[in-house]
């Protein structure tokens, strides 16, 4: 089984358990499970089996599996091998509270071409990775405690390098024994009491809206933390007014008069506990002889997922025109991010520190309970003393290229404003050292494409580390290079070089010298699944130790391969005069170079 880390900057909240019942109707299983999306992969986007649960239990799904390694006559971009299935679920049988096993069966969809090739590209229909062997799977329910799992499972969810601290887990999970493949839905949310019990909130349905006796009414379903505002019409209650809003037996409503004719916009909003906007609906109303006529154009706007915001806001800053100002922010795995920002003494000498939440309403990352402390004391001022509720925003503007950040003190009656700029990304990697067989690997390794998909965010850059067990030379112009080829990708975030994500690819490489120069002409990896194991014991031929050179080098915290990968960071801040001082994986103490 091929082992891919991926180390993300995303985290996971935990959520509490959603108790199906021993006792709970076989129905009861498989209408939670309708509509929702199973997904078993890398992590890393090299491949993955998805499937889509249908009502009473059917599903259709698609396997894909990218190998632009893999390459030949006609098709020197790649093979690419998938399929597109159905299935059925039936027969749940509940184990505990938590567990429930159901029978499963899987056919590849007809119509499919065994083989082909397109646009350079080999297209070749596989069994779907995953689900070849299944019959009887397990199906494990939100809130199952992480003790409670099997440890094939916690390894392909991806758990344990996503959030190491998780005591249980937020989303609906397959594990399928018989192929040890573990498939997971999106995370979902509390039940309405808060305890874990009863139906799951329906996310499409939380919200709807009605025509009623010419007045517009408003419902949603006032479930979890926060709580949900109408706006008062005040700035236009000439066109409806806001009769009614509030909350009743977990319902909330908003009932919306018509006072004359015209057109106008109401808007809802949820507030979080942090008292941010997080959901923001609006609806355009025509009011046509003294009656609610129509929605003319309904419109729903929800905050953006967080760890799509989070490559613009992680790493190095500078403030615009003075070059001293840096901005850390740091994602909190429960939510929201921690910021700090340093004034140098042209503008003050402070520094804020506070936790920022995402708000719809300004389309702004908002401050809550910061602090903003004076770094230079005066007749006035001692250094420990602090200005506290501090409130402020920062505001995206500009392009995806030339993005800024704009800081603006909400505290301050005269609005203080600074404007930042993303700091320089990293150097594009070079090898730097003396093995010239080591080094055309190394740049081969930066170079292919997997590592530029792996770079999810700007600025980033990839420094492989080939763990090399063996070399054969095969002529003066020829050699064949036995190894456990790692990519890995990182970003700055202060003096630290933060690991987002990387891949193990255990292969034989053959090099030619040419003009007195290695390059790398081939690459052979070992394949997933049960062909891991397989080539591995292929590429070692017999040879005892080699295999287990292999095995051990799918061990990146393995003694000696730590000193290949610092040995690799090191060259690459040295040879770039950085001021790196440490690397660093998610959820790991930062690893001091040496």
């Amino acid at each position: 089984m091929k082992k891919l880390v991926i180390l993300l900057t995303a985290a996971i909240m935990m959520f509490s358990a959603v108790c199906a019942g021993a006792e709970g109707v076989t129905g009861d299983l498989l209408s939670q499970l309708n509509t929702r999306l199973f997904e078993f992969s890398s992590g890393v986007g090299a491949w993955s089996t998805e499937l889509t649960v249908q009502e009473n239990g059917a599903f259709i799904g698609n396997f894909h599996d990218s190998e632009m390694g893999e390459t030949g006559e006609g098709y020197p971009d790649g093979t690419v091998y998938g399929c597109s299935f159905h299935g059925q679920f039936s027969d749940p049988e509940p184990v505990d509270e938590y567990t429930w096993t159901v029978k499963v069966s899987v056919e590849q969809d007809e119509g499919q071409v065994p083989e082909t090739v397109e646009e350079g590209i080999r297209y070749v229909t596989a069994a779907p990775y995953g689900l070849e062997k299944a019959q009887t799977v397990t199906v494990f329910l939100p809130g199952t405690p992480v003790d409670h799992l099997p440890e094939g499972f916690v390894i392909w969810s991806h758990l344990q390098e996503i959030a190491p601290d998780a005591k249980t887990i937020p989303y609906y999970a397959i594990w399928n024994e018989a192929d040890e493949a573990g498939f997971i839905t999106a995370e979902v949310s509390e039940t309405q009491d808060g305890t874990g019990t009863g139906d799951l909130k329906n996310e499409a349905g939380k919200l709807t809206g009605n025509i009623v006796d010419g007045s517009y009414v408003l419902t949603v379903q006032a479930d979890g933390t926060g709580e949900w505002r109408a706006d008062e019409m005040a700035q236009d209650d000439s066109v409806v007014r806001l009769a009614a809003s509030g909350s009743e037996n977990g319902v909330f409503t908003a009932c919306y008069e018509p006072t004359g004719d015209g057109e106008v916009a109401v808007v809802l909003r949820h507030f979080n506990q942090h008292n941010t906007c997080d959901e923001l609906y609006s609806f355009d109303l025509l009011v046509k002889d003294g009656k609610v006529q129509e929605v003319t154009g309904g419109s729903a706007k929800a905050s953006p997922d967080e760890s799509e915001m989070e490559p613009y806001v992680c790493g190095q800053w500078l403030e615009k025109d003075t070059q001293f100002t840096i901005l850390n922010v740091s994602r909190k795995t429960e939510g929201g991010w921690d910021v700090e920002i340093t004034s140098p003494v042209s503008h003050g000498s402070w520094v804020i520190r506070a936790t920022a939440y995402y708000d719809c309403d300004y389309e702004a990352l908002v401050y809550a309970n910061g602090v903003k402390y004076n770094l230079i004391p005066d007749e006035t001022t001692r250094e420990e003393e602090a200005a506290a509720d501090l409130w402020g925003t920062l505001q995206f503007s500009g392009r995806e290229e030339d993005l800024q950040l704009v800081w603006y003190d909400m505290m301050n009656t005269e609005g203080e404003t600074i404007t930042f700029e993303k700091a320089p990304g990293l150097p594009a990697y070079a090898y730097s050292g003396e093995d010239p067989i080591e080094g055309a690997i190394a740049d081969f390794l930066a170079g292919d494409e997997r590592a530029e998909r792996f770079l999810t965010e700007p600025g980033a850059v990839t420094i492989p580390c080939p763990i090399i067990h063996r070399t054969e030379m095969i002529d003066d112009a020829h050699a064949k290079v036995y190894g456990s080829f790692w990519i890995l990708n990182y970003v700055r975030q202060g003096e630290i070089l933060f690991n987002i994500s990387g891949g193990e690819y255990p292969a034989v490489i053959l090099l030619e010298n040419t003009d007195g120069r290695w390059k790398v002409t081939s690459m052979e990896e070992a394949g997933d699944g049960e062909d891991y194991a397989a080539d591995i014991e292929r590429f070692a031929d017999g040879d005892q130790l080699l295999e287990a050179m292999y095995f051990t080098g799918a061990d990146l915290d393995a003694e000696e391969n730590q000193k290949v990968r610092m040995q690799f960071i090191k060259a690459y801040v040295e040879a770039n005069g950085l001021d790196i001082s440490a690397y660093q994986d998610y959820g790991y103490d930062p690893v001091e170079l040496k």
